[in-house]
Formats: structure tokens, sequence, C-alpha cells
């Protein structure tokens, strides 16, 4: 009996350091290149919607991450000479030979926002005419020809600074809002704190300012996806995005960055085998 238990023990230590080895072979240092586009992501501390599910799941995989930020499209050519490891978001973009696309790990969600109490009534772009709506730069390049023309029959303006659009909302300085969720609403829960801590809020009854706000959702979502150099990375990776999003595990970081109100729009989940 003594002579099975050591040769139990020998095997156990045996099959640790295999397991061990492999598991240091394996772990990489990655490098993630990204731009700046908060909530998605946030280069003045690393973080962003995006960046924070796809570098959980990569460190869950055993890798260290380090992130850079650049144009998207320098991004996508730094792995494409395997300078960098990953990058994201991309779009509409399926593998080649140097770059290897994963499934849809968030949907984009343009939207249009006003006040519930405007009651305005937006079932399609023809509803846009007459209204002033500013949406950011470029906009009209993005939602197809429907909404570039329905633009054209609106007061419609561009802005770059998109910060400012919530506020300009509530203040009632534009009927509506064209977006994208994510974007809007950590906007809209940064002008409230800023508000809120100036002592100046415009209402100050109410808990949450998105109560105030109706939500039109007339363009289609747009899945984002990440690219890798490497097709076994991309490969391991999309097991682990399959887990970590029908355990719902991107809503606790959605929440994080825009509030509660995030738990009640994330369909991923439920799309996740048709979206990708």
């Amino acid at each position: 009996m003594p002579n099975i238990n050591v040769l139990a023990f020998k095997l156990l230590t045996t099959f640790t350091l295999i397991f061990l080895t492999f598991n240091q072979a394996y772990s990489r240092e990655l490098v993630i290149f990204s731009s700046d586009a908060p909530p998605h992501m946030i280069a003045a501390n690393n973080s962003g919607i995006d960046i924070d599910i796809v570098k959980t799941i990569l460190t869950e995989m055993g890798h260290n991450i380090s992130i850079e930020f650049s144009p998207l499209k320098r991004a996508m050519e730094q792995v494409k000479k395997k300078e960098a490891d990953v990058f994201l978001p991309t779009f509409f973009q399926e593998d080649s030979d140097n770059i290897f696309i994963s499934n849809t790990f968030i949907q984009y969600r343009p939207m249009i926002f006003s006040l519930k109490k405007s009651r305005l009534a937006i079932n399609s772009f023809t509803d846009l005419k007459g209204l002033h709506i500013v949406s950011f730069q470029g906009a009209t390049g993005y939602f197809g020809e429907a909404f570039h023309q329905a633009t054209k029959q609106a007061n419609y303006t561009e802005l770059h600074d998109m910060s400012k659009f919530p506020g300009m909302l509530l203040m009632e300085r534009y009927d509506a809002i064209v977006l994208d969720y994510y974007i809007f609403y950590y906007f809209l829960k940064m002008h409230q704190e800023q508000s809120e801590l100036a002592g100046n809020s415009l209402f100050p009854l109410v808990d949450n300012y998105s109560s105030l706000i109706k939500r039109h959702d007339l363009i289609p979502e747009v899945n984002a996806y990440v690219g890798f150099h490497d097709k076994t990375l991309r490969d391991n990776f999309n097991v682990r995005l399959k887990a970590f999003i029908e355990a719902n595990r991107q809503n606790k970081i959605i929440e994080k960055y825009i509030g509660t109100i995030s738990s009640r729009i994330f369909a991923l989940n439920a799309q996740y085998h048709s979206a990708t």
C-alpha cells in the first residue's frame, strides 16, 4: 500500500509540473491596440466597456495585457504586421491572411433620444422633419441613405463634443439627439453627477435623469468584433466569450459606466448565436 501511495504522489507531482509548464507556455504578454472613444474605450485610464470585456476574458485565459491607443486604422496595421496582438473594435470585417476576427462581443446601439415631455412620435425617419436634431460629426455617413435624406428636411447639426449632448437635450436646445446608447447614457450619467456636485441640478426631484428620456429605436444595431493576429488565440477567445455572454457578465461591466439602466437593454445574450 505505501508503494501505491508513493506512486500516486509521483504521478500527481508529474502531472502538476506538466500542467504548470503548459500553462506558462500558453500564457503570453499581449498588446491590445484601440482608440479613445468613451465609454467604449477610455485612454485616460486604460479602461472602457469594450476594453474591460476583452481584457477580462484574455486575463482569465492566463495572459498579461497591456493597452495602447491609436487611431483604429493604425491599430489594425499594427496587428497585421504582428507588432500588436489584438485590436478593437472592428466592424463589417472578415478573416484575412493576417487578421482573424472574433465573434460579436458587443453591439453598438445607435438611437434617437428625445424628452418624454415633448411627446414626439418618431416612428420613422420622416418624422424627423422640422425637428432640431444634433448628432456626432460624420453621422450621416453611418446611418444609411434614408437617415441622410431625413436630415435634409430637419434642422440638423453635427458637433464634435458628444459629452454636451445630454445636457443640450435636457435644456431643450434640441428636440432630439442621435447617438450610440452607451455613449449617450455615459455622458448623461456624468452630466447628472456633475450637476449634483455643483449644486445646480436642473431636476432635483428626479433620482435619475434617464427617467426623463424617451428612446426611438429606428437605427439597426452594429456588431462589434475583436481582431487577432493569431487564429488559435481568436478561437480560444471565442470559446471564453460565449460563456462570458451566456453568464451575463458583460452587464456588470456596462453598469459600471452607464448605470443599472443597461441591464434592460443588453440583448446580445439572447441574440448571440444569430449575431455571430
